[in-house]
C-alpha cells in the first residue's frame, strides 16, 4: 500500500515536469520559420511580411473608425479587434505570382520545420493541406503561438500569429462567422 500511494504521489510531483517538456517538444520551432519568412522576401513573386504592435494598433484604430459598412460587418470588425488585442506579431507569406520551384520550396521547408510538431487539425484534400499548430499556454485559455499553413502546390500560404489570444474569443469568432 505504501508502495502505491509513494509511486501516486511521485507520479503528480512528475507530471508538470513531462506536460511541460512534452509541450517544449511541440513548440513551433521560432527561428526555423522566422528564417522561413526572412528567405522567402527575396524572391519574386512572394509576398512575405510581418506586422508588429504598433501596426496592429493602427489596423485596430481604422477598423474601429472605418465609415459606412452594414451592421454585421460592424460586428464582425468589432470582434476581430476584440481578439486582436491580443495579438503582438503577425507574420504572412504568400506564392502568388512565384514560379511553381518556389513553391515547392516554401512546402519543403515548411513541412521539414513543422515535422516534429503535432498539428492541431489537418486537412487534406485533393493534393492541398491544410495544417494549424499552435502553442496553448499552462492553463489552456492563451494561445501563445498559432500557426496557419495552406499546402496548395499552386498557392501556398503561410500566417503566424503570436501573442496572448484568448481561445474562448476565437471560438466566439468561429461560431458568430458560421451563424
Amino acid at each position: 500500500m505504501k508502495t502505491k500511494l509513494l509511486i501516486f504521489v511521485l507520479a503528480l510531483t512528475l507530471m508538470p515536469t513531462l506536460i511541460s517538456a512534452r509541450q517544449k517538444e511541440n513548440q513551433i520551432p521560432d527561428a526555423r520559420i522566422d528564417a522561413i519568412i526572412r528567405e522567402f522576401r527575396l524572391y519574386d513573386g512572394v509576398v512575405s511580411m510581418s506586422f508588429g504592435p504598433f501596426m496592429l494598433s493602427l489596423g485596430r484604430s481604422a477598423l474601429r473608425i472605418a465609415g459606412n459598412v452594414s451592421e454585421t460587418d460592424r460586428h464582425e470588425m468589432d470582434l476581430i479587434r476584440h481578439i486582436s488585442r491580443g495579438v503582438k506579431r503577425v507574420s504572412l507569406v504568400v506564392c502568388e505570382d512565384c514560379e511553381q520551384r518556389i513553391s515547392d520550396r516554401l512546402i519543403r521547408r515548411l513541412d521539414r520545420a513543422l515535422s516534429s510538431c503535432e498539428p492541431l487539425l489537418e486537412v487534406r484534400e485533393d493534393g492541398m493541406v491544410v495544417r494549424v499548430h499552435g502553442v496553448v499556454g499552462s492553463n489552456g485559455r492563451k494561445i501563445k503561438d498559432l500557426l496557419l499553413f495552406v499546402g496548395d502546390p499552386s498557392e501556398p500560404v503561410l500566417i503566424r500569429l503570436k501573442g496572448n489570444i484568448d481561445v474562448q474569443e476565437v471560438m466566439d469568432l468561429i461560431l458568430d462567422y458560421a451563424a
